[in-house]
């Protein structure tokens, strides 16, 4: 695990649930914080280099949660030496070094993949299999909270955008992803970026054509004091499909519904709030969906199939995010190949 933070937290409790796993360390900026973590966890390697971390015979894959600017040298040593590599999102802060890692990851021949996260809940996997059975004609992506970051100055690198931070390089990886894989390739998009601090954007709206005719907006703030969360909606011409999470728990409590033109009310497809008189889940509601892709990532190390999203789809969403940033400071809409 190189990073202690999301990694002590989410992944490696992540990929611990798989029996084929050996947790066998934990990477820090200071051997301190890398021997609390290890300790924690009950594992005997602390390391506070990375490159100490792949030099070990025990390691055979890395899990990297550090800033996102770092990210890519890290990765590129970890293929070049034959790890199999997961990756945070976005998998680099510039399209260039995005491009350059997934190169790397097709020539070094090993399982790698990215932790796109949301996909893996089953409210989006029936919104996969709704948005594939049927015709849609625009679409409405929001994103309204108030981060950690923002509100205290907690994680700084999260409010600077040269590692990594802000709206567009936090939240709007997920975003981007979640729109082409449910409706389709972006093929032109217009942006809207706005820093309302010095150092990080705390609003993005974006204006996106698909290659299938599908048009659509994106709108993120992470600003939002009692912000409504995220919401999707999509419309057809006689079906409307909704998917939103009102609350501050990013990866539970989302509710998908679809309307027909003749419906009187939503119907509810999945609801993933707790029951009514059940007691709020407990934990981390991030391990469960990244144990899932994790467990992907490990079928394809062990020699199944490759995993999707990997680094590959990692670039692709850096190419969007970077036309957005490109829309935004020459106030023209951009191609994206």
């Amino acid at each position: 695990m190189l990073g202690v933070g999301f990694g002590e937290a989410v992944l490696a409790p992540a990929f611990a649930r798989d029996e084929r796993v050996r947790v066998v360390g934990f990477c820090a900026h200071s051997l301190d914080r890398a021997r609390t973590a290890a300790t924690r966890f009950g594992v005997a390697h602390a390391w506070d280099d990375w490159r100490a971390a792949l030099d070990s015979n025990e390691v055979d894959a890395v899990a990297i949660a550090v800033p996102p600017v770092l990210q890519p040298e890290i990765a590129r040593e970890a293929l070049r030496r034959g790890k199999h590599v997961f990756c945070e999102k976005p998998i680099a802060v510039d399209r260039h070094d995005a491009d350059d890692l997934a190169l790397a990851a097709t020539k070094a021949a090993v399982a790698h993949a990215v932790d796109f996260e949301f996909c893996e809940l089953a409210s989006f996997r029936r919104a996969y299999e709704l948005a594939h059975s049927d015709a849609w004609l625009h679409f409405a992506l929001t994103w309204r909270v108030e981060t950690r970051a923002n509100r205290l100055g907690a994680h700084p690198w999260k409010t600077a955008t040269v590692r990594g931070g802000g709206a567009l390089l936090g939240f709007g990886p997920h975003a981007v992803h979640a729109v082409e894989w449910l409706f389709g390739r972006i093929s032109r998009l217009s942006a809207r970026i706005e820093p309302r601090e010095a150092e990080a954007d705390t609003c993005v709206d974006a204006w996106l054509e698909l290659e299938n005719g599908v048009r659509g907006t994106l709108s993120i703030a992470t600003d939002a004091l009692q912000g409504s969360g995220l919401r999707l909606e999509a419309y057809g011409a006689n079906r409307s499909m909704v998917l939103e999470n009102q609350t501050t728990d990013h990866l539970r409590n989302f509710v998908l519904t679809t309307r027909h033109r003749e419906d009187a009310a939503p119907t509810i497809v999945v609801d993933e709030r707790p029951a009514p008189g059940s007691a709020a889940p407990q934990g981390d509601g991030r391990i469960e969906p990244v144990a899932s892709l994790a467990k992907r990532f490990v079928d394809a190390a062990l020699g199944g199939q490759a995993v999707r999203p990997n680094l590959e789809d990692g670039a692709r969403n850096t190419s969007v995010l970077d036309a957005m940033r490109t829309a935004h400071a020459t106030r023209a809409w951009q191609e994206i190949r």
